[in-house]
């Protein structure tokens, strides 16, 4: 949560005007969530933020944390394959794979 709430921080000290946060992970969301409230900023109003993974807390937070899920047991063995067909020479640099995504619109959008 702290990596979160001064990640968070530093955006807003850059002074670049945003009103919507893309998070790698549910928890930094949360916590983009939880010291936006601190600033007196109100989510979704002033600001839309977006977790990733959708590890199941999301859904849990009062506010209703949107979220892009992934199938992480999926990602994880693709990504494997991957660098293995890479290092044997049977994909070359650009091929990738598509992993299907869920967009869980909650209320932080």
């Amino acid at each position: 949560m702290n990596d979160g709430r001064m990640a968070f921080l530093r955006l807003l000290a850059t002074n670049t005007i945003f009103d919507a946060v893309f998070c790698t992970s549910d928890l930094l969301a949360a916590a983009a969530v939880s010291e936006a409230h601190n600033r007196d900023l109100h989510v979704p109003q002033d600001l839309a933020v977006l977790g990733f993974t959708d590890d199941g807390s999301a859904a849990q937070w009062a506010q209703g944390l949107t979220t892009l899920g992934v199938d992480a047991a999926d990602l994880g063995r693709r990504a494997a394959q991957l660098l293995l067909d890479r290092l044997a020479g049977i994909r070359g640099v650009g091929q990738g794979d598509t992993l299907e995504a869920v967009f869980e619109t909650r209320l932080s959008t």
